[in-house]
């Protein structure tokens, strides 16, 4: 059926047809079709600016965007951003960007269409609860996402946010332990408010820190039955109170 559309379209629209775009369109519907935002197709371009922003530092406006109620979301502004300077708020629905219309869920195409040069300033059209749509006007500036922060804040209790789960992370946060251990830390308040999550193993290896090793963090088990185990590599934390 699908090389029948293929054809039919070939033969009968009046037009210049890219085949390509024609693919990239089929597989994009089919993974959409799933109503899974964690499965996705990616063409290059939204690929390298996936792996930019995993890698920490992106030109754009500095927002974390995620799929609630099959609408693109703020899910948090990144702190000290030009989309939290500009009033972007966490829950903010974009309808709009510079007057194009949002008419799909689809995360990597909002970046986008968002996304472009240094100094050039993008329009969000957004719906705010208990409010009338609102346009935000953003300029792109070059983002650099500190994922880990941390401080010593009452005595001895340490305060550690981790923003999103990005390469490196468990890497940061072991050593914002030890860095706070040397300060005095017997207990830990973790802060996850915003976080809307990243690579699987990194979140395993931060939880490691807190787990003897050898435990089992997590497992999944796909619909073939088949389980894998995610264990514990021991880490800083182990015995620490944390809330």
């Amino acid at each position: 059926l699908l090389f029948q559309v293929r054809e039919a379209l070939l033969a009968k629209y009046d037009g210049q047809i890219d085949d390509d775009a024609l693919l990239e369109a089929a597989i994009k519907g089919m993974t959409q079709s799933l109503k899974d935002p964690y499965t996705v197709f990616m063409n290059a371009n939204e690929y390298k600016s996936f792996v930019e922003q995993s890698e920490g530092h992106f030109v754009g406006i500095g927002a974390q965007l995620g799929i609630k109620d099959d609408k693109v979301t703020i899910v948090a502004p990144i702190e000290g951003s030009p989309a939290e300077k500009a009033g972007l708020k966490s829950g903010d629905v974009i309808l709009k960007v510079d007057g194009t219309d949002i008419v799909e869920p689809n995360v990597e195409k909002t970046i986008s269409m968002i996304k472009g040069e240094q100094g050039k300033p993008v329009t969000l059209t957004v719906a705010r609860a208990n409010s009338q749509d609102l346009d935000i006007t953003i300029v792109r500036d070059v983002i650099k996402v500190v994922s880990v922060r941390g401080e010593i804040i009452d005595g001895n209790v340490g305060y550690i946010q981790i923003a999103a789960f990005d390469e490196d992370v468990a890497k940061n946060f072991k050593e914002k332990i030890i860095e706070l251990k040397n300060q005095g830390m017997k207990g830990m308040i973790l802060d996850l408010r915003g976080n809307p999550g990243g690579f699987l193993g990194e979140a395993v290896n931060v939880a490691s820190q807190f787990i003897p090793k050898g435990k089992v963090v997590t497992y999944t088990v796909d619909k073939y039955e088949n389980k894998q185990e995610s264990k514990s590599v021991g880490g800083e934390a182990e015995g620490m109170p944390l809330v």
